[in-house]
């Protein structure tokens, strides 16, 4: 990939653009809002206590230090992550491709992104008809959640990106085409269960698109393609992202050759990743994101008032769950997925609304 320069990659981004990628983004806004008062709020109790001259609890210093120290990884984690994301800015700009960030994309061809249950937390796009778009999707879906008298409630283990790959075709493909990677997949999409047959997805590049995603799923239809893998496409590293962009093109080189009818006749030439000259893809109408502000205020209020309205609900009902060990169990769990749940709508209501690229 020639015509690209990966030099903006991993390189460390200014105070000012690590700012604005927070501005930009909701969701890391809403965690990093969470993380600065794990730091704040044990720090000044530790500095009241101290000063009041009160005795210190071991316990309570204990379950302090926990929180700050768990504050602290947090901020190293969001530092980490917003230099990977100014760097990605900067990649951006210096090859001319727009940049989305938590943006939902209902819009695209995979069933992830139709549901609204993965949004596109971060990618660049080529900005020519016949698109090419790489980037790591976010799961918006709620996280597992299990009830049992043994073990009482099991939440499931923390989220992770997703790297995705989306290309945009000359022209509708003849049949839609699904792949999982379960059943080889024939150029009219359907399974291929006879021997000899040549599949869609070569055993070469199912190789290739495992080691490099994960698990995946490739959906065709339409005049789009989109791949959706399992593990993130870490952009701080260069080479993950010239990777991608050569199997995106590998993905819709193939798709041309066998699924499009090119009435010009020919192969179809690859799309150049630099600014293209020719007829640009026209980006969707800006709508309003939630402004930082009113992410912060909204976490401080969720913060608020979900534990005192928990708090009341479980004092009322004190009484009929004393002894009552799996009716109790059960409570909690339907009080963590309620929880969840508002959580999951106050994510969503922070990301809707936000489709344009920024160029």
């Amino acid at each position: 990939m020639r015509d690209l320069d990966f030099s903006a990659l991993g390189r460390g981004s200014g105070a000012r653009a690590r700012l604005r990628v927070l501005a930009e983004s909701p969701l890391l806004l809403m965690g990093t809002t969470v993380v600065v008062l794990l730091v704040l709020v044990p720090a000044i109790v530790l500095v009241v206590v101290l000063a009041s001259g009160a005795p210190l609890d071991g316990g309570m210093l204990a379950f302090l230090g926990m929180l700050l120290l768990g504050g602290i990884l947090g901020l190293v984690d969001v530092r980490r992550r917003t230099t990977t994301s100014g760097g990605v800015e900067a990649f951006a700009e210096a090859n001319g491709l727009d940049l989305i960030r938590e943006s939902p994309a209902r819009d695209y061809g995979a069933h992830r992104f139709r549901t609204g249950s993965r949004i596109v937390r971060e990618s660049v796009r080529t900005r020519e008809a016949r698109l090419r778009e790489i980037g790591d999707a976010w799961p918006m879906t709620l996280p597992e959640v299990g009830i049992s008298a043994a073990t009482g409630v099991r939440v499931g283990g923390p989220r992770t990106a997703e790297v995705f790959l989306r290309a945009r075709l000359s022209a509708p493909v003849r049949a839609p085409l699904v792949h999982d990677g379960r059943e080889a997949v024939t150029s009219d999409g359907q399974e291929d269960r006879a021997a000899g047959s040549t599949p869609f997805v070569s055993p070469e590049m199912d190789r290739d698109l495992r080691a490099f995603a994960g698990p995946y799923t490739l959906e065709i239809s339409g005049q789009e393609l989109v791949l959706c893998g399992s593990r993130p496409l870490d952009a701080s590293r260069a080479e993950r992202v010239q990777e991608a962009a050569v199997l995106v093109e590998a993905l819709a080189s193939r798709t041309e050759a066998l699924l499009v009818d090119d009435a010009a006749g020919g192969p179809h030439a690859p799309v150049a990743w630099a600014a293209a000259t020719g007829p640009h893809h026209p980006a969707p109408p800006r709508r309003g994101g939630r402004r930082p502000v009113v992410v912060v205020l909204a976490v401080l209020v969720l913060l608020v008032v979900v534990p005192v309205a928990l708090a009341v609900v479980m004092s009322s009902i004190d009484h009929v769950l004393l002894g009552r060990e799996v009716l109790a169990k059960a409570v909690v769990g339907v009080a963590v997925v309620l929880i969840l749940g508002i959580v999951a709508a106050v994510a969503r209501w922070m990301t809707a609304g936000r489709g344009a690229p920024r160029r």
